[in-house]
């Protein structure tokens, strides 16, 4: 967008356009230029094309009455709101007839079907149905308009009276009694409702306009009287605008429009006067609006009309067919402008229209047919100024059209089969204007023609066959005038033609393979002549030309790959010296410089910033900038930075397309350019892009790719664009926030990216397409989202649009039930302890007394064990006296090698006791047998002793 409302220089350029233009005595010619609108439609998502209301809410959105439904736009999307049956949270009713934001910023509907409120955190409506404070109550169903009060009550106009609305106590009353309001007001079927700057309240009827006055509650009736002229004009009243000068304005529906003459109290009439072109276009007057400059907008069942109150003319603007760009229909609804001094305008029929009014920079000329003060054919091929100020556009089927900027009057010549002294074709490519002030047009068909401005006759030059003096070729593609008075002019395809004023022939210079001083082609595209006097050819297919007078040979500048610093092209379209005397060349392959000095050319191409490579005109403003047309728009170049600065048909031009020769540079530095959508005019100076920021809003969340319903939805009771904070549980696991950049002129241009801080630190870059960002699975813990969205150049916006998100642990993450958790342990640890420390207890208690039992026994066995060791000891020490007295035996106990016992030799029979201790304590160690009965062999041989005294 160009020159925004809110910014100040931009205000002031728009103010300076308008006192040139508009104000001053060329205000017809001002008039003539079209308003370049953009369009919203069902194919954008409107819900219907008739409109009754628009307004702007405090974040920026639009809202859009139709007669179904109610729409939010937010510069891309559009949200509908209708009935929804079931829910008394929606709408009651379709048919949006009103709409007004009041002083807290709330949105009230009037429809069919009662007033509603828009409830902006939970994104859905309160029917209002408030109490009477009186029993004998209007019907306030129908609510057709909506007027606030110094104190913030409601005054809604209904077909049967009017009721004032309380929100603070939600109750209505009436505002003059049922039985008395017929005979104080003109009618009962209220229209519309509003109060002035000198406090009164009007009120328009069905059936006349009234004028109440609070302090003394008297009302004066104002109604059209036939045989009274300076009556009001029609007693349908449909529209009431005050302007800033205090004057009333008032819009009826046959009677065209009424101002107020307070000190006369009397009305003056602007009705539509067909034998007045600037009268107003219809008498059904629909809509009123005030723009900053002063300018009336009048809404009209035959168009958009815009007074001018200086000069008392109104310029009327209609759908054009064929032309996008126009009105979409011509029954104007209703008119708003919004907080960027953008206005809209609704239809009935072929929804909204939107005009940002600096682009009144670019002054339009276009055909149309319903009007003979314009230009005769749209697709224009040339344009130039002459001395006088008269600009001549030259078009393709229209002939040759002469516009006086004065009075805005258009001429058109044409060719006449029948006169020869008339345009000798329709069909016009060049206009040139000579030192002895001869305008030199040149034909696609039929040559060169010369106009006498006195007789206003054409003097035609083509080619004569056989005649060597004639023209070459009737195909014009350039006419220039050299320091000699030589009128140069090009042909496509015969070459080089020099006319000779004084014997009106021609020389013709041909391009010769034999002589590398001729011209390097036949195909002449451009004319040129410097600030040296020398003549600059642009051929179409092999390069530039200089011509040399004084040996009239041609130095060719020719494309040469293998060379790095020749020219860049071989179609060389325009050419154009700088006020540094640098060649600039228009080309089919970018924009070339001719730097003579170091005799080196340089190109500037769509990789360097310019829209297109294919560059038409070239002229130089004020400033040193270079305007550039091409095939995509219009391209401001800065030669000192290598910047470029692109204009499309959304700024305003003419259309994207331009055309070759349509170019012309004024003494004031105005230029023209023209091409498949007319002729345009501008100051350079008062030009400037917006580079200011859009601002972004947050516009839609979803959960799981489903938006949240704010009106049930427990963790989301407010809207995102009204939220600072978004927090999320564990297991809201796909998060998506869309967001938008409320620039209603041009959205599409607006680039966006964004970051998450605490998970990302890039940034991701993003198209209008997608203004959504996602996220997936992110980990408990606080984030910012962040939002930057760039101007229409591309450039960022150094402040970021932030958003708080926090996503919350899980239940068993968090410090509450891990505390939980801790202290549950900690008590079945308490709890497992102490049940430890009863057991033990309990096992200690049991355990002394098994210890008690034990000892008891132990002490019992141990008394046992002694008894049995102090036997023990005796058996021992027995035994020891029985091994002490074994040891006295004589040897040891031999071994019968008979029997293979042992033996004994003979004890004393006192020694038996012994004798058997002693055989069981060897029997229990060794292997031997003792034998009570000894072997007699053993006994007599060896123990012969013990057998006698045995035998004894």
């Amino acid at each position: 967008m160009i020159l925004k409302k809110y910014n100040l220089y931009s205000t002031c350029t728009c103010l300076l356009v308008l006192v040139l233009f508009i104000i001053m005595p060329g205000s017809a010619f001002a008039q003539k230029q079209s308003l370049h609108f953009s369009r919203i439609g069902p194919e954008d998502g409107l819900s219907q094309v008739s409109i009754t209301s628009i307004v702007q809410d405090q974040k920026g959105f639009i809202w859009i009455g139709t007669q179904d439904g109610l729409n939010k736009y937010d510069s891309y999307n559009i949200k509908v709101y209708r009935n929804e049956s079931g829910n008394n949270r929606s709408l009651s009713n379709n048919y949006i007839i009103c709409l007004h934001i009041d002083k807290n910023n709330i949105l009230w509907i009037g429809t069919y079907n009662g007033l509603h409120r828009y409830n902006h955190l939970t994104d859905d409506f309160t029917r209002v149905s408030g109490a009477w404070n009186e029993p004998d109550s209007i019907n306030v169903t129908t609510i057709r308009n909506i007027f606030e009060d110094d104190e913030g009550k409601l005054w809604l106009s209904t077909p049967d009276g009017i009721a004032v609305y309380d929100a603070k106590d939600n109750t209505y009353r009436s505002f003059i009694s049922m039985k008395d309001r017929s005979a104080d007001l003109s009618s009962e079927q209220i229209r519309l409702i509003m109060e002035d700057s000198f406090g009164y309240i009007w009120i328009g009827t069905n059936d006349g306009l009234n004028r109440f006055d609070p302090k003394s509650g008297s009302i004066r009736k104002y109604k059209h009287e036939p045989d009274n002229p300076d009556s009001i004009s029609d007693n349908l009243i449909v529209c009431l605008l005050e302007d800033s000068h205090r004057n009333l304005w008032i819009g009826t529906s046959v009677g065209g429009l009424n101002k107020y003459i307070r000190s006369e109290e009397s009305f003056k009439h602007f009705r539509n006067d067909r034998s007045n072109h600037g009268s107003i276009s219809a008498n059904g007057v629909r809509s009123l609006y005030e723009d900053p400059e002063g300018y009336i907008w009048i809404g009209t069942s035959d168009g958009l009309n815009i007074y001018d109150p200086n000069t008392g003319e109104f310029a009327v603007y209609r759908n054009e067919p064929g032309y996008q760009y126009s009105l979409s229909q011509n029954t104007i609804e209703t008119i708003f402008r919004d907080n960027t001094g953008t206005m809209w305008v609704g239809t009935l029929g072929n929804g909204v229209n939107i005009f940002n009014p600096s682009t009144r920079v670019f002054r339009h000329f276009r055909h149309n047919q319903n009007d003979k003060q314009s230009i005769s054919a749209n697709r224009v091929y040339a344009v130039y100024e002459d001395k006088s100020g008269i600009t001549w556009i030259g078009t393709l089927d229209g002939g040759l059209d002469r516009l006086n900027r004065e009075t805005g009057e258009f001429k058109n010549y044409i060719n006449d089969p029948d006169d020869s002294s008339s345009l000798s074709s329709n069909r016009i490519n060049y206009i040139y204007e000579d030192s002895k002030n001869n305008l030199w047009v040149g034909t696609f068909s039929n040559g060169v023609c010369r106009l006498d401005y006195n007789s206003g006759k054409f003097k035609n030059y083509s080619n004569i066959p056989g005649d060597p003096n004639s023209l070459s070729r009737n195909l014009i593609r350039g006419i220039v005038e050299d320091p000699d008075g030589y009128i140069w002019i090009g042909s496509s395809g015969r070459g080089l033609n020099r006319f000779d004023p004084e014997t009106e022939s021609f020389k013709l210079y041909e391009y010769n393979k034999d002589d590398p001083g001729s011209i390097s082609s036949n195909f002449i595209r451009s004319l040129f002549v410097d600030s040296k006097g020398r003549l600059w050819i642009g051929t179409y297919g092999n390069g530039l030309n200089l011509y040399d007078s004084s040996t009239e040979t041609f130095t060719r500048y020719v494309q040469d790959e293998s060379k790095p610093n020749t020219i860049k092209s071989r179609y060389i379209r325009s050419v154009y010296e700088d006020s540094e005397g640098k060649i600039w060349l228009g080309t089919d392959n970018g924009l070339c410089k001719y730097d003579e000095e170091l005799d080196a050319f340089s190109l500037y191409t769509m990789s360097d910033g310019l829209p297109n490579n294919v560059v038409y005109g070239v002229l130089e403003d004020r400033r040193n900038n270079l305007w550039l047309s091409t095939n995509k728009g219009l391209s401001r170049f800065t030669p000192t930075t290598g910047e470029f600065l692109n204009f499309d048909v959304h700024d305003g031009i003419q259309g994207d397309e331009f055309n070759t020769g349509a170019f012309f540079k004024n003494r004031r530095g105005e230029m023209y350019f023209g091409g498949m959508n007319g002729l345009m005019l501008f100051d350079p100076d008062e030009v400037e892009k917006d580079l200011s920021f859009p601002s972004v809003v947050y516009t839609d969340l979803l959960i799981y790719n489903i938006p949240v319903s704010y009106r049930v939805s427990e963790k989301f009771t407010k809207h995102i664009s009204y939220t600072d904070v978004l927090i999320f549980d564990h297991f809201d696991d796909i998060i998506s926030i869309e967001f938008s950049a409320l620039n209603y002129d041009q959205p599409k241009k607006t680039k966006y990216r964004y970051k998450l801080e605490g998970f990302n630190e890039n940034w991701i870059e993003t198209s209008y397409t997608n203004r959504r960002a996602t996220f997936t699975d992110l980990a408990d813990g606080e984030y910012i989202l962040k939002v930057q969205a760039s101007n229409e150049q591309g450039e960022w916006s150094g402040a970021a649009f932030d958003m708080k998100i926090k996503i919350l642990p899980a239940f068993w993450e968090t410090t509450w039930f891990i505390g939980l958790v801790i202290i549950g342990i900690a008590g079945i640890t308490i709890l497992i302890v102490y049940w430890r420390i009863k057991e033990l207890r309990m096992r200690n208690i049991i355990l002394d007394q098994n210890v008690k039992e034990r000892t008891r026994e132990l002490k019992q066995k141990s008394d046992e064990l002694e008894s049995k060791s102090i036997e023990l000891e005796k058996n021992y020490k027995e035994l020891q006296k029985s091994i002490d007295h074994i040891k006295t035996l004589e040897g040891l106990l031999p071994i019968c090698s008979n029997c293979k016992k042992i033996r004994l030799k003979d004890s004393p029979s006192t020694e038996k006791k012994s004798w058997v201790h002693i055989e069981t304590y060897i029997s229990d160690r060794t292997n031997a047998d003792f034998s009570h009965g000894i072997c007699p062999e053993c006994i007599n041989k060896l123990y012969p002793g013990l057998r006698k005294d045995r035998d004894q």
